[in-house]
């Protein structure tokens, strides 16, 4: 029907924004510093071309671009990334749609696609944009490729794509041997394969996608110095075999996270193995050749299912450190091998709703399989906002109950038990008698209102006794809200306006209808009206539709959650050292996030543990060391710092700590000591060479302090100190001018 190549994708832009939303409000977080907010190129045309020979030139223009439009406001960044993964969603709907000839397939892969957990890294972080940018242009690149009308001109274009995609990220060489896979196992897409020299045209037609990654490594790009730009400087010390053994162990962990993600985290601790012969690396090879057995039976059988399960394999081989470059275990990896994981779910659960259609026909297990999935999908929507706006609602009032921490999933659990319950007894009798379409809408919208205003008052009632609705302070969070966005906003940005929410209750009202119970209510009402419409008329695929909604709100639920973690740099370090109390990454980030919240005494805390867990790593005690500088204890912050040139003494801004310590005792030689070697280390210092000059003045030496402050200046010409410690130099010596 025409009107559903409209609707279709106005749905899935819509259901993938209400998955990501909050994430426009979301800050700069881990890599987003050295490649954003530290990185020089980013503010002028003259920095562009230096920018895009820094590696994967497509994320460098686009974040050149953004940082023209933005400034350094952390939500423009954020708003270009969901608009990328948006447009993955919707092209691979269309994809689908192109290969498997049924929109149904497409739909639920896309959906699924969408609001998959493991995809949190790769959408919520500004510097792995590369993922996003890779998948846009691979799947364009294979629609292109898949077009029959005028094919030359549509190949080219797929190469276009195909390059652009490799100068995202270099996985897109798997991209060709993809499209041979797939011509192997699917006939629909390929109908050139029916003639006598089809096979040989799509291999003639490929050449072009092999022979590009070639040139580009034999002219060396760049991005294609596969043994030296990207290998991880964690990988260096350990032999070539010891990297592929530990890989290998962690192949069950990548299938734990695209099957079960849950317990997700941005650091994975992964011990080192150091042979083929440990458990935990034969149940990884093990689990591996099974992976590529049970590919190589279903390309032997042609089924859609080998075609998924081949998207996924071939997708992560080429991160799987066989020339080490990449961490063991990272989410963003997923990004695109969670195209196949997907499609595969989607095929599982329409073989299943086939198999299953004798049974279905019965009215009585259609009725109970509705129930079992409206309660799911209420209970994660009501008792996942519960728990993210608890603090909100009742904000600064002190729980009397230990139901505390349990109270929004009890709340959500009775209150999604109600409605679902409400819910299945009038679908009983609407299935009986014909209802207009509006009643049903109403009624979805009533019972979305009823349940959150009983799951808020059940809340109430186990934390403080009584039945009551709570009545927030709407002004208070309001201030709160917008002195947020002002600190947080980037000074230089003039294109976002501090309006929502408006400083009115009536609008703060409003936007809760609007988007929550109306939203929600629709949702409920287009589940149901479409899974009554499929009981009625094609009850095979009624099973597939009911679960893959029941997976989808999971999945959104938990992305939901997990974004407001992204959303905010200490919440981020909190949830990575929560799941894993292993990392070091974890605790000395979270410790720079609280120094930068003046929470000191933690930030001491996680910085000692940082170090307990990696002794021979510096950046803890360097950390320790500017920790006490700004608690004003000189004689602390002295003792790191000597500890840290004791393991390495070329830290630059160490040397230049301790100088500047020795300078306010009054050390002036000491203090000489440090910013030389400061400037050895870093010959264009500028706060160095200005340090040098304040000592030799303090000592009489006006000569070598007249040299120095023209060295300063020379660096940093507009260096004010330095200009008003030359005019005193100048007064004092009439004869220099």
């Amino acid at each position: 029907k025409i009107y559903l190549r409209v609707l279709i994708p106005l749905f899935l832009i819509f259901i993938t924004y209400l998955s990501h939303g909050p994430l426009i409000f979301a800050q700069f977080n881990f890599d987003d510093y050295p490649l954003v907010i530290e990185n020089p190129y980013l503010g002028s045309w003259q920095g562009l071309l230096p920018l895009l020979k820094t590696g994967r030139p497509m994320r460098a223009l686009s974040l050149w671009l953004d940082y023209q439009i933005w400034g350094l406001d952390a939500r423009g960044f954020h708003l270009t990334n969901l608009l990328f993964h948006i447009a993955c969603v919707v092209l691979v709907y269309y994809l689908m749609r192109a290969i498997f000839k049924e929109r149904r397939i497409a739909l639920i892969s896309a959906l699924l696609f969408s609001a998959h957990p493991a995809n949190t890294e790769a959408i919520a972080g500004v510097a792995h944009r590369k993922e996003l940018l890779c998948l846009f242009f691979l799947l364009l690149s294979y629609l292109c490729f898949l077009k029959e009308k005028k094919r030359y001109l549509w190949i080219g274009l797929s190469i276009i794509f195909y390059f652009s995609a490799l100068l995202s990220k270099q996985v897109a060489l798997s991209f060709p041997f993809l499209i041979l896979f797939s011509a192997i196992i699917l006939e629909k897409p390929y109908p050139v394969l029916n003639s006598p020299l089809g096979k040989k045209r799509i291999a003639w037609e490929l050449s072009p996608y092999f022979a590009i990654p070639v040139i580009a490594f034999i002219f060396s790009f760049s991005d294609f110095k596969l043994f030296a730009r990207f290998q991880s400087a964690d990988l260096a010390s350990y032999k070539h075999l010891q990297i592929i053994a530990t890989q290998l162990s962690c192949f069950p962990t990548y299938l734990r996270l695209v099957f079960f993600p849950a317990h997700l985290k941005l650091d994975y601790y992964v011990p080192e193995v150091e042979n083929f012969f440990e458990l935990r690396t034969f149940l990884g090879v093990l689990s591996f050749l099974a992976s590529i057995g049970l590919l190589l039976w279903l390309v032997k059988i042609k089924s859609g299912f080998g075609f998924a399960w081949g998207w996924f394999i071939l997708n992560l081989l080429p991160v799987m450190n066989w020339v080490p470059a990449n961490f063991y275990i990272a989410e963003r990896y997923l990004y695109i091998p969670l195209v196949g994981i997907c499609l595969l779910i989607t095929l599982s659960l329409e073989r299943a709703g086939r198999i299953l259609s004798f049974y279905l026909e019965r009215r009585w297990i259609l009725l109970g399989l509705l129930f079992l999935a409206n309660f799911l999908l209420i209970f994660f929507v009501f008792s996942s906002h519960m728990v993210l706006f608890k603090d909100e609602i009742w904000f600064g009032i002190k729980p009397i109950s230990a139901w505390s921490d349990n109270s929004p999933l009890v709340a959500g659990l009775f209150s999604a038990l109600l409605v679902s319950l409400i819910l299945l007894v009038y679908l009983f009798f609407s299935t009986k008698a014909k209802i207009a379409w509006f009643w049903d809408m109403f009624l979805s919208i009533f019972l979305i209102v009823l349940g959150y205003t009983l799951a808020v008052g059940l809340v109430n009632r186990l934390d403080y006794g009584f039945w009551a609705l709570p009545r927030p302070d709407l002004e208070f969070l309001y201030q709160r809200y917008h002195n947020w966005l002002i600190e947080q906003g980037a000074k230089d940005s003039v294109h976002f306006t501090y309006t929502l929410p408006h400083k009115t209750n009536f609008a703060l009202y409003t936007y809760v209808i609007l988007f929550t119970f109306f939203g929600q209510g629709l949702l409920l009402f287009l589940y149901n009206r479409y899974a009554i419409r499929l009981a009625r008329f094609t009850p095979r695929t009624f099973l597939s539709w009911v679960l893959s909604c029941a997976f989808f709100v999971l999945m959104s639920t938990q992305s939901y959650l997990r974004i407001q973690d992204w959303g905010w740099e200490v919440n981020l370090w909190r949830a990575t050292v929560r799941e894993n109390p292993h990392s070091f990454l974890g605790f000395n980030n979270l410790g720079r996030t609280y120094v930068n919240q003046r929470k000191y005494p933690e930030a001491i805390n996680c910085f000692i543990i940082a170090h307990s867990l990696e002794p021979f790593r510096i950046e803890p005690v360097v950390n320790l060391g500017n920790t006490m500088l700004k608690l004003g204890k000189t004689e602390e912050a002295e003792h790191y710092f000597r500890w840290v040139l004791k393991m390495n003494p070329f830290i630059y801004p160490v040397r230049v700590n301790l100088g500047n310590i020795m300078l306010t005792r009054k050390e002036y030689h000491s203090a000489i000591e440090q910013y030389l070697e400061a400037l050895r280390i870093k010959p264009d210092s500028f706060e160095a060479s200005y340090n040098l000059a304040v000592c030799f003045f303090e000592l009489g030496d006006l000569a070598r302090t007249y040299l120095y402050l023209q060295r300063t200046l020379s660096i940093a010409p507009n260096h004010e100190p330095a200009k008003l410690l030359l005019k005193n130099l100048n007064q004092l010596q009439p004869s220099r001018q």
